[in-house]
């Protein structure tokens, strides 16, 4: 839908708005999830009992996989058009919700980390 339109490029992956071609970040975080999210995810299903990962690392793993990517896209965001995100000490908002996704994952892990293995259901 291009709801999060990116700053001016030239790049091959840009994206031609009504009046320039930009990055289309949405676009960026759904390749990012298709190439790196969905194959993690997968990985993980297929290997977590071997590596006897805790119950709730599954999201530990997606939140620490997405929420630095994100951060960093949105510096790529676009500060030049009418109703652009506001920036805040110089992030955006879903920078700083980013961080706390991050903050959240590392917390979760050090509390799950201890916890048994994911059993083989039933």
């Amino acid at each position: 839908v291009h709801d999060h339109p990116g700053i001016r490029t030239d790049f091959w992956l840009a994206v031609q708005f009504p009046t320039v071609a930009r990055l289309d970040l949405g676009l960026m975080e759904f390749l990012y999830t298709l190439i790196v999210l969905v194959p993690a995810t997968f990985l993980y299903r297929k290997y977590a009992r071997r590596l006897k990962l805790p119950w709730g690392s599954s999201i530990v793993m997606i939140a620490l996989l997405y929420a630095p990517v994100r951060f960093v896209l949105d510096f790529f965001r676009a500060t030049d058009l009418l109703g652009a995100d506001k920036r805040y000490a110089g992030l955006t908002a879903a920078q700083y919700a980013s961080i706390a996704l991050f903050v959240f994952g590392l917390a979760m892990w050090a509390r799950i980390r201890k916890r048994p293995p994911a059993l083989k259901p039933e």
